[in-house]
């Protein structure tokens, strides 16, 4: 049945009528009210009606017509019910059976998986019904809602139930209506529900206890706390000992809007308000100078949090020695153990703030208990969308994203360039890399050209290559130019100089090299597998190398010869990458977040003292938790906070620290915004450059 016909029929009958005149201006509101009031009286006039060429009584028509879809229903013929029913509504709308056969429509709908259909059907009898035929029906109208997506209506009508209910079945219906509430009616309708239920009904704590939670995450601790006091009076709750164990109690006499639900000393609501409370009580709290550290330290990537834990010691002391007491915790490398941690360092030893974690699998789940918490967090991970989960969550690490937008945004504004191609690993750091870079590039209006793919353990690319130029087999059936050529080389006759002719116009082919440079997202030992296999197809990689690309025009005797400026991420610095893939990766440019061979004052200046400690090069792990460090300690040394609400003050606020990687400030969304570390490759090696002011070509050259 079409979703429109049942108020598109031929007749509407009075109570839908009914429903709509408030949709309608008031002379218009008059006009229908008025044709409501005469429906009755048409069909009094209408004695009988014509069927199957016989006036019957419009009642015993009415009557036939509707058992007849009832019995359909009854024996599982759903698809016959729907027209039956659909028909007695159109044929017979003052009828007194037209409010049932809606309910039965609705309900035929519904088991015929017309959720949608099912609930604009089942809407207006639910309002026009009463007693225990409206609890039915609006069993119904909740469970089309849920199977259509529809989820706040149905958690209107899932209230409704629960008051309803008798008193053996109102646990049942609450535990529905709260899985419903928790797991799929959004935040804004959250905040719709709580206005639009009465708070005497036993629907509405759950209501605004999911509300308060989502106000203590979104950081509206103002909005929470209010929350919170009105369940406490709703549920008739008295708080006689804070946070301290044995403090909660129900009280005996009735809450603000109706008696308080029935509750046990262990009610579970009562214990998650108890819970929800101690949360936002324990925020802002904390001892000052306190910072917790959160690390993988046992493992597999132990060798990791050890990094980190080398760059912090530089500048924090981590054997508890000064004004600043520093507590390390072992995540493991696990969520859970991740999310234990983040608990202990907040309950038990008082922390104002934490830095890290650095692992995906533990970063989101621990920056989320800090966020229920109210703890600071500056994560040193590079997961996407780590600060997102919340107001108290910072990052101070290299976003894969961030080097795609960097390269992007270098390409077409510093250089000039237009049309780019990608050749991406099918790996995560690939595709995070390529799809910031790729939407950079649409955002500034510049094209992609190109775009292939290989495998995470691949090592021969010269498929892909063939494809990124338009020189794989079916590509070549696709290219004009070719296929013109080839239709000459068959016609040859002779068979042995055909099959030459033919072996030779495939070799020769030109390359569709209609891109100014290539992006590969990729680790420097894959890398310097790809550049040569470029070469191969002609590709021409090394454009700051002027005599090289004057031999190369002269042997393919292509004076218009374009070479292709190839780009990165930080996987390509290695020293090993020049070593292994020569001049076809020369005068390529990439980024990275830290270079320890960098003239930056500040970069020298922390390479030096932590070579001196560990007799070795620092990486970008040790150089960001250098100066996340270097911020906290300055912030614990200058603002003084005496709380981790102070604390996340301070850190908002925070002027720019110059440090290792750069000038680290925080952006409005909490990641941490850094000039990155520009470097091209030259014939002796890599070198950093200015891409401001310098070309990098001019930079490679000049080595």
């Amino acid at each position: 049945m079409k979703r429109e016909r049942f108020s598109g029929g031929r007749f509407l009958s009075p109570f839908r009528l009914t429903l709509i005149l408030a949709k309608f201006s008031s002379p218009m509101r008059t006009a229908l009210a008025l044709l409501v009031a005469l429906t009755p009286l048409v069909a009094c006039a209408q004695k009988t009606v014509l069927v199957g060429g016989r006036e019957v009584p419009y009642e015993a028509a009415a009557q036939d017509a509707f058992n007849a879809a009832k019995s359909a229903a009854d024996r599982g013929d759903f698809k016959t019910a729907e027209q039956g029913f659909s028909d007695v509504l159109n044929r017979f709308p003052a009828s007194p059976l037209a409010r049932e056969a809606a309910r039965q429509l609705g309900l035929a709908q519904l088991k015929l998986g017309h959720a949608a259909d099912a609930v604009q059907t089942l809407r207006p009898v639910v309002e026009d019904a009463s007693g225990d035929s409206r609890v039915q029906v609006t069993e119904a109208a909740a469970q089309a809602a849920e199977a259509s997506g529809q989820f706040h209506e149905a958690a209107r009508w899932r209230w409704q139930l629960v008051d309803a209910a008798p008193d053996e079945g109102k646990a049942a219906a609450l535990a529905h209506f709260v899985e419903l509430v928790d797991s799929k009616v959004p935040f804004n309708d959250i905040a719709k529900l709580a206005e639009e239920i009465p708070r005497a009904s036993a629907a509405w704590p759950p209501v605004a206890l999911k509300l308060a939670r989502v106000y203590v995450h979104l950081g509206d601790r103002g909005r929470a706390v209010s929350l919170l006091d009105d369940l406490d009076r709703r549920l008739g709750i008295a708080n006689d000992g804070g946070s301290e164990p044995g403090g909660w109690r129900p009280t005996a006499s009735p809450a603000d809007g109706g008696g308080p639900v029935p509750l046990s000393g262990d009610e579970p609501l009562v214990t998650d308000v108890k819970i929800l409370r101690e949360q936002l009580q324990s925020q802002g709290s904390g001892k000052p100078g306190v910072i917790g550290v959160l690390l993988p330290l046992s493992g597999r990537f132990a060798a990791y949090g050890k990094s980190v834990l080398d760059g912090l010691s530089v500048i924090l002391p981590l054997d508890g020695s000064g004004d600043i007491r520093v507590v390390v915790k072992d995540t493991k490398g696990e969520p859970d153990e991740a999310m234990r941690m983040v608990e202990s360092l907040a309950r038990e030893d008082g922390v104002i703030a934490v830095i890290g974690p650095i692992g995906s699998a533990e970063s989101a789940p621990a920056a989320a208990r800090a966020e229920e918490l109210g703890l600071p967090m500056v994560s040193l991970s590079r997961v996407e969308g780590i600060p997102a989960i919340g107001p108290h969550i910072f990052r101070n690490m290299l976003t894969n994203s961030a080097q795609g937008r960097a390269l992007a945004d270098f390409a077409v504004d510093r250089l000039g360039y237009k049309t780019f191609a990608v050749l991406q690993p099918n790996i995560p750091y690939g595709d995070e890399l390529t799809q910031a870079f790729w939407d950079e590039l649409e955002r500034r209006g510049a094209q992609m050209r190109g775009y292939e793919t290989y495998e995470a353990e691949q090592t021969t690319f010269t498929e892909p290559v063939k494809r990124l130029v338009g020189r794989c087999t079916e590509c070549l059936a696709d290219r004009a130019d070719y296929g013109e050529q080839r239709r000459e080389a068959e016609s040859i006759k002779d068979a042995f100089r055909r099959r030459k002719e033919l072996e030779k116009l495939r070799k020769d082919v030109p390359p569709v090299i209609d891109f100014e440079a290539l992006l590969i997202p990729d680790f420097y030992k894959t890398v310097a597998l790809v550049a040569p296999a470029l070469a191969v197809e002609d590709i021409v990689t090394n454009g700051c190398d002027l005599k090289d690309v004057e031999r190369i025009k002269k042997t393919t005797k292509r004076d218009d010869l374009k070479t292709v400026l190839l780009l990165g991420g930080n996987g390509w610095d290695n020293p090993e990458l020049l070593a292994r893939a020569g001049k076809y990766v020369q005068c390529s440019v990439f980024v990275d977040g830290f270079y320890a061979p960098s003239e930056r004052e500040k970069t020298r200046t922390f390479v030096a003292q932590f070579s001196e400690a560990y007799h070795r090069a620092p990486g970008i792990l040790e150089a960001s938790a250098y100066d996340t460090a270097s911020l906290v300690k300055r912030l614990l040394q200058t603002a003084r906070p005496q709380n981790r609400e102070a604390f996340l003050a301070a850190l908002r606020s925070a002027p720019p620290l110059e440090g290792a990687t750069g000038v680290l400030a925080f952006t409005d969304g909490r990641e941490a915004k850094t000039a990155l570390f520009w470097l091209t490759i030259g014939k002796d090696g890599v070198h950093e450059f200015d891409p401001s002011t310098v070309v990098p070509t001019a930079a490679a050259q000049a080595q």
